[in-house]
């Protein structure tokens, strides 16, 4: 059984409201001395003083307390938590690509790229290789990992090619480009996602290769994994398929960090054959319209702002959770939530995916048209 976290009701260890601590501090007073103290008077002003002073150490009862939950710790409090069920922190990671160094002509012997040798796609941010690269007499190209010299998310999102400059000259080499999307980098994990890896951490005592376990242990590859699903469509055969924050599907670096801690000894059982892949897409287009009240004439240009975020957010969520269903409701209800007036929605259709899929707008069919203003 899951517990459904949101279904967990509000708790308090003590009394936090200054309001309702004063007052049953008064009395209190009044019912020993007997004595009925007006507004004012200094010796009321004294007590209520010492009354406040009660309130903010309530306060921090309160916040010592929660800081021993996992839903209501933050910071350093929640490592503490982390570290009862072996489930750290993840730390910062910078990101990574791979490099193609290209020769002026094929060489009579192997050329030496060596290791650390910088590429820039912007003067500013460096990717370094990780390791020496041999290109073999007679070929004019080889390919080497590099990695961002910054840590963070900051060296995320280069294309292919755009990673291009080389820092230094190097003898018989003509010029080098990146030839994938740089992806990989992260700050350190925020609490939020920690906390939830925590919750799940006992899935992951059991290696009997239960697909939570798996879906643990892809989680802990990377911060940006949001999502992961688990199956096993042949016997023996353990499908692993994570999903990247705002729906961006794996790099092939990411699909490797997962299958290198899933696939590890201790983790998989031996008669498991482990694959991670990227999620399945299911394209699909939009044709909407929507139109704004006429009483509404004055702020129709705010709504209009505010009906294109809902609908941009609507797309983000759309294909953030795998196996999550193609809903034009939610559409309808977001667009109106936002000052819509009426929605019409042609496409998508309804349609139920599959838990090791994700909803994938096709970029170039998607319109949202504004009706214009009409009357109720």
């Amino acid at each position: 059984m899951v517990v459904d976290l949101n279904s967990l009701p509000e708790i308090s260890f003590t009394e936090t409201d200054p309001s309702k601590i004063e007052a049953k501090g008064m009395a209190v007073h009044e019912a020993i001395t007997g004595k009925t103290l007006s507004p004012g008077d200094p010796e009321r002003l004294f007590i209520e003083a010492l009354l406040y002073r009660v309130s903010l150490t309530h306060q921090e009862i309160q916040h010592s307390a929660f800081m021993n939950l996992v839903l209501k710790a933050e910071k350093a409090f929640l490592d503490y938590l982390g570290a009862e069920v072996d489930c750290p922190r993840l730390g910062d990671s910078a990101a990574t690509t791979t490099i193609r160094f290209l020769l002026v002509e094929a060489q009579a012997s192997a050329l030496i790229i060596p290791a650390g040798t910088r590429i820039t796609p912007d003067n500013s941010l460096m990717f370094a290789t990780d390791v020496a690269l041999e290109i073999p007499a007679g070929e004019t190209e080889g390919d080497v990992g590099a990695t961002c010299q910054t840590v963070g998310a900051a060296g995320n999102g280069f294309l292919a090619g755009q990673i291009s400059k080389l820092v230094q000259s190097l003898a018989y080499v003509s010029g080098a480009q990146s030839t994938t999307l740089s992806a990989g980098g992260a700050d350190v994990e925020k609490d939020d996602p920690y906390r939830l890896r925590i919750i799940d951490a006992p899935r992951s005592f059991s290696v009997a290769g239960p697909g939570r376990a798996y879906k643990w242990w892809a989680r802990t590859a990377h911060q940006d994994i949001i999502d992961v699903s688990y199956r096993s469509p042949d016997p023996g055969v353990s499908e692993v398929r994570p999903l990247m924050k705002d729906g961006v599907l794996p790099t092939q670096e990411i699909l490797d960090a997962v299958l290198a801690i899933c696939g590890e000894d201790g983790i998989r059982p031996d008669t498991d054959n482990v694959v991670v892949l990227a999620p399945e897409q299911v394209s699909y287009q939009v044709a909407a319209s929507y139109w704004i009240s006429s009483a509404n004439s004055v702020t129709s240009a705010s709504i209009e702002a505010a009906v294109e975020k809902a609908y941009a957010d609507w797309l983000v969520w759309q294909r953030s959770k795998l196996g999550r269903d193609i809903d034009p409701s939610e559409l309808v209800h977001r667009l109106k939530a936002a000052g819509a007036k009426r929605v019409v929605v042609t496409l998508p259709e309804h349609a139920v995916l599959e838990k090791y899929q994700v909803a994938s707008e096709d970029a170039d069919n998607c319109v949202l048209t504004f009706g214009g203003l009409e009357d109720e």
